[in-house]
Order: structure tokens, then C-alpha cells, then sequence
């Protein structure tokens, strides 16, 4: 059995007042604690405290990473906390478990799109998603991604993808633009746009107008 020290003692306890990890120091946490053999309690410390851990090499994310490294890895069992690699980098609209309806970014370095960040979105602002509840909300969006992807747009009137405004009546309808859908549809993409086209027309509508929000 691997000898454990008690996290808590890892970097002190929680310091208050400083700018938190680097962005480089929270992912490598992030995924280390979901590649190591760590135990729940040990788990809980480091999620608790993340925002908390001085940055920089002599700071006290740096020591709770040395620890996490000597860590032996997990054996044969899958990691207790998924990465979703398959939801890409975007925002989404998914119902909360009381049904009301929530927006989310997922937030991925192009370096390492193994890991993510979920942000809970609010008007032009957002918040990070504490990791204990980012499961769920991440099986929510995965249960439907290209659908929770087309509902944001539809809800907000902006591509889930790129965040730019969607302009155009047929992107509106899509709920996604041109760039963006083509890359999450592939060959799916163009049979969407002819029948989104063909609704609009049947509505007696141009597909092709141009929407001003601001008129």
C-alpha cells in the first residue's frame, strides 16, 4: 500500500488574497488528479484549494503539483472524472436539474485539448463551474452536443462555436454559422442547409436577408 501524506498539509492550508494558479499550473492539476492514485479525501483538498495555491515555481501550486507527480499512476481503472474529449471547445445550452435553462462554455488550450474549463455563462459575464458539479453538466452537453451547440445559438443569435453574431436569416435558423457548422456537421451540413433554406422560403421568407437585432 502506498504511504499517502495528508494533502492538507500539501501547501499549508488555504491562503487567501492572491491571483491563484497560472493557467499552465491549474491543467496540469487538473490532470494529474485525474491520472494519479489519489484518494477522495486527497481529491477534495486540491479541488477545494485550487483557486487559493500561489502561482510560480516557488509558489505553493508548484508543491502541490511536486506531490501529485510522486503519486503512483492509477492501475487498469478508468479515471474517476472524464475529459468529454469528443464536446468541443463552445458554448452550449442545456436544462439544469430544475429544468430551467443554462449556458455554458467549454474551454480548451489549443495545446492540450485533453483538458477543459466549464464557465457558467451570465449575460456578458461568466463563472467557472466548480469541478465537483462540472460531471453532470458536461454528461448534459454530451448526451447532445450538436444539439446543445444549434440551442444556444437559436436562444442567443450568436454561433456557439466562434461567438459571432449570426446575421444571416439561414444561420439563424441553423443556429450555428456557415465555417462553424460545416466543421461540426462535416457531410451532414449541406442537406441541413437545403432544408433550413427550403422552411425559410416556405415561410415566405428570404434566406438570405440579412437580420439587424438593432433596427
Amino acid at each position: 500500500m502506498t504511504e499517502r501524506t495528508p494533502v492538507p498539509n500539501w501547501a499549508g492550508g488555504p491562503r487567501q488574497n492572491n491571483p491563484g494558479p497560472s493557467d499552465a499550473q491549474r491543467d496540469l492539476i487538473m490532470k494529474l488528479i485525474d491520472e494519479k492514485d489519489i484518494d477522495d479525501e486527497q481529491r477534495k483538498w486540491v479541488l477545494d484549494n485550487i483557486d487559493t495555491l500561489t502561482p510560480g515555481r516557488e509558489g505553493k501550486a508548484s508543491e502541490v503539483i511536486t506531490r501529485l507527480l510522486k503519486l503512483p499512476r492509477k492501475s487498469g481503472a478508468s479515471a474517476k472524472w472524464a475529459s468529454f474529449p469528443d464536446i468541443p471547445a463552445g458554448r452550449y445550452a442545456v436544462d439544469s436539474n430544475e429544468g430551467e435553462l443554462r449556458f455554458y462554455q467549454v474551454w480548451r488550450p489549443k495545446d492540450n485539448p485533453s483538458v477543459f474549463r466549464l464557465y457558467v455563462l451570465h449575460g456578458p459575464d461568466s463563472s467557472p463551474v466548480h469541478f465537483n458539479a462540472q460531471n453532470a453538466i458536461m454528461e448534459k452537453i454530451h448526451a447532445d452536443i450538436e444539439g446543445a451547440a444549434v440551442r444556444f445559438g437559436h436562444e442567443i443569435g450568436a454561433c456557439s462555436q466562434c461567438g459571432r453574431r449570426l446575421t444571416n436569416r439561414i444561420s439563424r435558423e441553423l443556429g450555428i454559422g456557415p465555417i462553424c457548422g460545416g466543421r461540426m456537421f462535416e457531410d451532414d451540413f449541406k442537406p441541413k442547409v437545403k432544408a433550413a433554406r427550403q422552411a425559410i422560403i416556405d415561410r415566405g421568407e428570404d434566406p438570405d436577408e440579412e437580420i439587424d437585432d438593432d433596427a
